[in-house]
């Protein structure tokens, strides 16, 4: 996956980034993205490597929602 490709799918969920990125390949479930927005803020992305992890997505939602609601 290219720099382009990541910039296009964040694109298509409302999120415009730079092509600041740094990877992190050790992962074996996810590609593990930081990246910079254009308004300058920081994000940690994390691609599926492949299909079938939808379950395990939806369960850290739950979680990061848990976490936001304690935190926020």
């Amino acid at each position: 996956m290219t720099i382009q490709d990541i910039q296009s799918l964040a694109e298509a969920h409302g999120l415009l980034l730079t092509d600041k990125m740094n990877f992190n390949e050790m992962g074996i479930d996810f590609k593990v993205v930081f990246a910079l927005d254009t308004k300058g803020q920081q994000w940690l992305l994390r691609i599926p490597r492949r299909d079938g992890m939808r379950e395990q997505i939806k369960k850290e939602k739950r979680i990061l929602e848990l976490v936001k609601n304690i935190f926020l």
